[in-house]
């Protein structure tokens, strides 16, 4: 049976990139103005003023190629959270063409979405034996050139401190898989990519629910995955 998610996510700041750095200069020069007349250090407010390093991508050989995300999960977090798969790979793919458009990467020129991720899942339930298979041998079946392939390792929506205390905790793996007509090859491999929501405190929170956690955690993982393609700013620490 085909699942619909509903679940939607916030665009992330690393977007606007392009436009913070258009701003950024003259702002920053009227600051070290002001600074200068009052008299204030004018080496650690540069240091403020500066954009934070860009990351390069991760991977970069999806332009001009036909993308599909795949996301595979354990059973017993399946069970606890239904709808994963397609939340996941549905917030990658949208966060991806989001970044496609907004900042034209060339990491990301010419790469086609034309693979469904509700027809990823689709494939998943219909063909349960996959998930015990290598990826590169269900990625051909996929009708894509490009697989990005997640396996949530870990998800959870409470607190390790109490089970009264919400906070988000997952893990996963990534892999690309190249795929020449039938055959494939895993290209690009990293593991325990980690998201974490809310940051702080570790401990966890009160007054919230498992679904706000869920989403919040989703939002950051998907995230986590999706600017391994393309350049993005350093998070600050």
């Amino acid at each position: 049976m085909e699942h619909h998610s509903e679940v939607g996510y916030s665009t992330p700041h690393y977007l606007f990139h392009g436009l913070t750095m258009k701003c950024l200069f003259p702002v920053a020069l009227l600051g070290l103005l002001l600074c200068a007349l009052n008299g204030c250090s004018i080496i650690g407010v540069a240091a403020h003023a500066l954009p934070p390093p860009t990351v390069p991508a991760s991977y970069k050989n999806l332009p001009g190629h036909t993308v599909a995300v795949m996301v595979s999960v354990d059973r017993a977090i399946q069970i606890d959270f239904p709808s994963i798969q397609l939340d996941l790979a549905s917030a990658i793919q949208s966060k991806l063409k989001v970044a496609q458009k907004a900042d034209k990467p060339a990491e990301l020129k010419d790469t086609k979405w034309t693979i469904d991720p509700r027809s990823v899942v689709k494939y998943q339930q219909d063909h349960p034996d996959v998930e015990a298979m290598p990826v590169t041998s269900v990625a051909p079946a996929l009708g894509a050139e490009r697989v990005i392939f997640v396996e949530i390792e870990n998800f959870q929506t409470r607190s390790e401190a109490s089970i009264e205390l919400f906070r988000g905790v997952a893990t996963a793996t990534l892999k690309v898989v190249e795929v020449d007509g039938p055959n494939a090859k895993t290209v690009y491999e990293e593991n325990t990519i980690r998201a974490a929501s809310p940051q702080k405190p570790v401990e966890g929170i009160p007054n919230s629910t498992d679904y706000k956690t869920y989403l919040a955690t989703m939002d950051e993982l998907s995230t986590q995955i999706a600017v391994r393609f393309f350049p993005h700013p350093q998070d600050e620490e």
